[in-house]
């Protein structure tokens, strides 16, 4: 689980908490004892993704004010301004597309290819807003995802939200987070990790928060690939 202070979240304080934890588990989670083999999902998992940008709208709507001076150009070729956010439609593989918020001071144009950890969207429980699953019965096509660590065509944006920072996680608590992705080039390629896997391999991992609160992978982490006979991920 990698779940250091899953009393923060799991409380019988809030009997919501520890029932979606029951649903989760498939058993009473009190009745969890050291050494026993349970199946759960890791907690607000990261995704890594490269796509092209199809569509730009900003969450909030900009307000110019031209005068007799000044000539308003028109956004979509000026480039929206993204630093208060943005949704991004965004094809990551043909036939599918995800919806992107960033906040970023870099220009995002229609064309633009985007590389990014994202995280995915969890699971809605009602009275439980910081609840730490995805949803297994989501797809990935349409979802909505919050970025971090962002590039934008050939610039890192360094001042974009950190994955740190998109609350609610436990990632400073846990020292790292697990990312879901796939090799080859137009995703986990792009930040070189050492996995020598064949490309197209689906693959579940785990990066280490450094001293910053930056995301990396080092040697000795662990490194699932997905078994598409057995359905579940096993360890390389």
């Amino acid at each position: 689980m990698h779940m250091a202070d899953a009393g923060q979240i799991f409380n019988d304080v809030n009997p919501n908490t520890v029932k979606a934890l029951n649903r989760a588990l498939g058993q009473d989670c009190h009745a969890v004892q050291p050494g026993m083999v349970i199946t759960l999902s890791p907690q607000y998992p990261l995704v890594a993704l490269g796509g092209v940008v199809l569509k730009v709208e900003a969450t909030s709507p900009q307000q110019p004010l031209p005068t007799p001076l000044i000539t308003i150009t028109s956004q979509q070729q000026a480039g929206i301004d993204c630093s208060n956010g943005c949704f991004l439609t965004i094809r990551i593989a043909p036939g599918t597309q995800i919806r992107l918020l960033v906040q970023t001071a870099l220009p995002v144009r229609i064309g633009s290819w985007i590389w990014a950890q994202a995280m995915l969207a969890r699971k809605q429980i009602a009275g439980f807003a910081n609840y730490p699953y995805a949803d297994p019965n989501t797809s990935l096509n349409g979802m909505l995802l919050r970025a971090c660590d962002l590039q934008v065509d050939n610039t890192h944006d360094d001042n974009s939200p950190s994955c740190s920072q998109l609350l609610p996680n436990t990632i400073v608590d846990d020292g790292g987070a697990w990312l879901f992705g796939v090799t080859g080039p137009g995703s986990l390629d792009h930040w070189h990790y050492p996995l020598h896997l064949p490309s197209g391999t689906r693959v579940l991992l785990w990066l280490s928060a450094d001293s910053h609160g930056d995301l990396k992978f080092q040697k000795g982490n662990a490194v699932y690939r997905y078994n598409v006979a057995a359905h579940v991920y096993v360890r390389v």
